[in-house]
């Protein structure tokens, strides 16, 4: 495994070897530029390399990306001071769960909560098949995406909810409400990226 790797051109950059974690370390190194504010955090913009690596993580199955990304989200939840007692991801409907055969936010998710020392567990589902968010106006997605989600309960639980780019924040905002309706004490919202331009 470690030889195929290291045979692999990394996804990103085109020119030195890949690793386990998905991409070369020169451009590990150079991923990420942190975004955090008092309730929701990014590893960086949704744009340029970190735009790239997240396409291949949800399109082109570099799944070693995730364990990547839930490296460095530990290190940002632990300079934050955040703790919660759940990790969770926004989830897909099955037709499209089935369509890509995996749910990028939950492999990002899994390691995280791995790192963390906390549990991870699937605490929502999505109960319309939804159009493609990437395809909607602000508007749009804020009606695209209200009540589409269904949540256990979480009585007195604090929550991170994971999703791979935070752009308007309408599913973010729609999961984070519905973990609240469920009883949930916090909910921080964390992301691989931030498209900051589209952020309300």
């Amino acid at each position: 495994m470690r030889l195929f790797f290291g045979l692999s051109p990394c996804p990103i950059c085109k020119n030195q070897p890949s690793t386990a974690l998905g991409c070369c370390k020169s451009c590990q190194k150079d991923l990420f530029k942190p975004l955090k504010n008092a309730d929701s955090l990014a590893l960086g913009p949704y744009r340029d390399k970190l735009e790239l690596a997240i396409r291949h993580l949800k399109y082109h199955h570099v799944t070693g990306l995730a364990k990547l990304f839930a490296q460095e989200l530990a290190k940002e939840i632990r300079r934050a001071n955040w703790s919660a007692d759940y990790v969770t991801a926004v989830p897909l409907h099955w037709k499209r769960y089935l369509s890509r055969g995996y749910n990028q936010s939950a492999l990002v998710a899994k390691p995280l909560a791995h790192q963390l020392g906390i549990a991870y567990a699937p605490l929502l589902s999505r109960t319309q098949s939804t159009q493609q968010q990437a395809k909607l106006s602000k508007l749009e997605r804020e009606k695209n995406v209200a009540n589409a989600f269904k949540a256990k309960p979480v009585e007195g639980k604090r929550i991170l909810l994971l999703d791979d780019v935070i752009t308007t924040g309408a599913t973010l905002r729609a999961c984070q409400t519905c973990l609240y309706e469920a009883g949930a004490k916090e909910v921080k919202l964390v992301a691989i990226a931030r498209a900051v331009q589209r952020l309300s």
